[in-house]
């Protein structure tokens, strides 16, 4: 859980950073197993804009991160992916 925390801190970090506003920040959301979501989700960040959504998902992977997007309604969340 310490990894997801700091993988979580820096996410924050970059949607800070690139002016993407976030929502709210969940934990442990669900354990989303689909055929375009093999991986499990802990914690991640509700972005309501989806293209600033995609763009954060596009940031975190660029530096490394394990991120997953997943939308629903009028909002997305950029998940962190554990194994």
């Amino acid at each position: 859980m310490q990894t997801t925390n700091a993988a979580l801190t820096t996410l924050n970090e970059i949607a800070e950073e690139h002016s993407i506003p976030v929502q709210e920040t969940v934990h442990h959301y669900h354990q989303c197993r689909t055929v375009n979501h093999p991986n499990r989700y802990t914690s991640g960040l509700v972005v309501r804009n989806y293209e600033q959504a995609t763009q954060l998902n596009e940031l975190a992977s660029a530096s490394g991160l394990s991120t997953g997007l997943h939308t629903f309604g009028f909002s997305s969340i950029v998940f962190i992916k554990v194994d």
